[in-house]
């Protein structure tokens, strides 16, 4: 198996530092950027087995970069983990009618995160 190229999306440069250092660890490719709008430039040359995206960011928060990857039919399916420190993240992300596989609220245990990504790209595998 190839190793799995994750994209996050952060703009808080403490969490980016904590995600880089557990993924990488974990063995994980890892690409990085600070804004909706950097990872569309990320994707144009790299199309990552997974997402991890903040939702509130500057210049194109999270909802944005999720509705612009929809409207690309190479970058649509890929699985996607919003991240979030909002309460009502849920109704939120229903009311924008998005494709997510999953959300996590900050703050957040690593390795449960670890094991949703694994997970998540087990099952993109096996499909």
């Amino acid at each position: 198996m190839s190793t799995s190229k994750i994209l996050v999306v952060e703009d808080a440069r403490a969490m980016l530092i904590l995600l880089k250092y557990h993924l990488q660890n974990a063995g994980f490719e890892l690409y990085t950027a600070e804004n909706g709008f950097e990872a569309l430039k990320v994707c144009e040359t790299v199309t990552p087995d997974l997402i991890i995206s903040d939702m509130m960011m500057p210049i194109m928060g999270g909802i944005e970069f999720r509705n612009e990857l929809q409207k690309n039919e190479r970058l649509r399916d890929i699985p996607f983990i919003f991240l979030t420190a909002k309460a009502q993240v849920k109704e939120e992300l229903q009311e924008a009618n998005l494709k997510i596989t999953a959300y996590v609220r900050k703050p957040f245990d690593p390795d449960k995160l670890l094991d949703d990504v694994r997970s998540i790209l087990l099952s993109k595998e096996a499909a």
